[in-house]
């Protein structure tokens, strides 16, 4: 399996034994421009959207890795607390899988929270960004 599905996989085996995801729903391809609605929620998903790579020395390369783990919930006035709560949860499940790969380096880069909607049912959207570094030989990516 590529190193970026193994760290999608396991990333998601440990989001789902969290509490705080229980009766949330797996999107196994999250998409930049996924649609959703209260009623979708809770959902969540984990994606490797974006590697760059730059030259380590004559034979290896970098590979920095985004690893984004995506939260989608319903909340009522106190909705981005809840999404701050999650975002400690997640950061703490996510950050010992990344050192247990065998990774370089890792780190969270990134929290941005997006709300829509009015009235008794917003949706929350968190998106945790984390850096995934490992270094492979020039022209292979495992």
């Amino acid at each position: 399996m590529h190193p970026r599905g193994v760290i999608r996989r396991d990333v998601r085996a440990a989001l789902a034994a969290l509490a705080r995801f229980s009766g949330a729903r797996l999107i196994s391809s999250w998409t930049q421009n996924v649609t959703l609605t209260p009623g979708d929620a809770p959902v969540y998903g984990v994606s490797t959207p974006r590697e760059v790579s730059q030259p380590a020395s004559a034979s290896d390369v970098e590979r920095q890795t985004d690893v984004v783990v995506h939260l989608a919930r319903v909340g009522g006035d106190e909705i981005e607390d809840d999404l701050d709560d999650d975002s400690i949860a997640i950061e703490a499940a996510v950050l010992p899988v990344l050192a247990a790969s065998g990774l370089a380096t890792h780190q969270l880069a990134a929290i941005d929270i997006e709300l829509s909607g009015e009235g008794a049912q917003p949706l929350g959207k968190l998106t945790l960004t984390f850096r995934a570094g490992r270094f492979t030989r020039a022209g292979q990516d495992s």
